[in-house]
């Protein structure tokens, strides 16, 4: 979550979700967390599969998200709302 801050350090508020995304990929990066942009993610309803993807933000393996010191084979879906 400290990468969040950071971009908004640097950035504050006013750009659109883009600008927002490709600081947060560059200091992902930066950090060493590892993480996917915008994944589309298959979705279903009492198993039918649906057309409709989810894209997140960005999937993270968990815990670099949080504590980079532990690795874990669990991901955290982050998205996030300007």
């Amino acid at each position: 979550m400290g990468a969040c801050f950071e971009v908004y350090k640097d950035k504050g508020s006013g750009f659109l979700e883009a600008v927002y995304q490709e600081c947060l990929e560059i200091e992902l990066a930066t950090r060493k967390v590892h993480f996917k942009p915008q994944p589309q993610l298959a979705l279903a309803y009492k198993g039918q599969p649906l057309k409709t993807k989810y894209i997140p933000d960005f999937l993270c393996r968990y815990p670099d998200c949080f504590a980079p010191d532990r690795r874990s084979a669990l991901f955290a879906l982050i998205s996030f709302f300007v």
